[in-house]
């Protein structure tokens, strides 16, 4: 009596298992916008959105996670303040610490690398 190996071959096609969820459907093309004209706190509604503002953006303590992501636009004609306390903000590319200063029209981008630890980086950030 043969085996079924021998009849088959020594290959086998398994059972196809089940599909995955499939995720939300994104558009990298495009970054929903938060619109600010005074001192604003980050929220976490924010993640993955740009804040479009001419004021202070202060990054607080104990809101976000590791991964989370915001940008941060200046639409006004004089520098803004972008400042964090009680969480440690690094300036990309370096070890300083610290409140940073956004120039007029720059652009910088806040990553949460840890708990309360960021890393702020963008063109005309000081």
């Amino acid at each position: 009596m043969a085996k079924l190996s021998e009849i088959l071959g020594n290959s086998f096609i398994g059972i196809q298992g089940l599909q995955g969820v499939i995720g939300p459907i994104g558009n990298p093309t495009s970054i929903p916008q938060v619109n600010q004209s005074t001192s604003y706190t980050l929220q976490l509604t924010d993640v993955g959105k740009h804040v479009s503002t001419n004021s202070t953006t202060i990054i607080p303590p104990g809101v976000f996670s590791s991964g989370d992501v915001i940008t941060i636009y200046n639409n006004s004609s004089s520098s803004i303040a972008i400042n964090g306390p009680s969480v440690t903000m690094f300036f990309s590319g370096s070890n300083l610490t610290g409140n940073r200063t956004l120039a007029q029209k720059g652009l910088c981008t806040v990553l949460c690398v840890g708990s309360n630890q960021f890393v702020v980086t963008g063109p005309g950030l000081s």
